[in-house]
């Protein structure tokens, strides 16, 4: 950018920087392209999506973009960022492609690394250091595997108020303080029941 103008780099013109949009991650606090090249652009991403996921005319049915076969929308994830109210892909191809996906370990890794980081906060070396902590195995139960999922993975439980992480446990403990709503009365008169039963 020199002055206040700037180059775009789509159409190549030099412009004053009013026609640009603003862009809060680049160095001159603009996007690269001119307001009429973004407009475009997003017109033609547009047009390329709705000529990828065809669907009928009573809104029954769409093509899937991966495997083309017309299938019924109960078969598409809803998604509402695209225009139609549905994934471009099909169930049954998301799901083929999220599995040959995640079958490299290191892939397995990064996508625990990013999930336990998203909803919890903490790297997936902070949850490994935990679970050898408690040797593996959940807080409560003393199980050494999740038994809903069949994997070696325990659950974070945190505490929804304060995000402060209280351990690992398996899925059945950590369903059944989220049943219970981490209410200590409703747990104590259960084990009376119990107890009395």
């Amino acid at each position: 950018m020199v002055g206040d103008q700037k180059i775009c780099p789509r159409c190549r013109q030099t412009k004053p920087g009013k026609d640009f949009y603003p862009h809060r991650g680049s160095k001159d606090g603009l996007h690269c392209w001119c307001k009429i090249c973004q407009k475009n652009a997003s017109k033609q991403y547009r047009d390329t999506l709705a000529k990828r996921s065809v669907i009928s005319v009573n809104k029954k049915t769409k093509q899937c973009g991966k495997c083309k076969q017309i299938k019924s929308v109960c078969m598409f994830s809803k998604n509402k960022q695209v225009r139609d109210g549905y994934s471009h892909w099909c169930k049954i191809c998301k799901r083929a492609y999220a599995l040959k996906f995640n079958q490299k370990p290191e892939q397995r890794r990064k996508t625990r690394n990013r999930n336990l980081q998203y909803n919890y906060g903490i790297s997936l070396e902070a949850y490994e250091c935990l679970f050898e902590v408690q040797n593996g195995r959940c807080v409560i139960c003393g199980a050494t595997k999740s038994s809903c999922y069949k994997s070696d993975w325990l659950v974070v439980d945190h505490d929804r108020v304060t995000g402060r992480i209280r351990g690992l446990l398996c899925n059945r403990c950590n369903r059944t303080l989220g049943m219970a709503e981490h209410n200590v009365e409703l747990l104590q008169k259960m084990q009376d029941y119990l107890n009395a039963h």
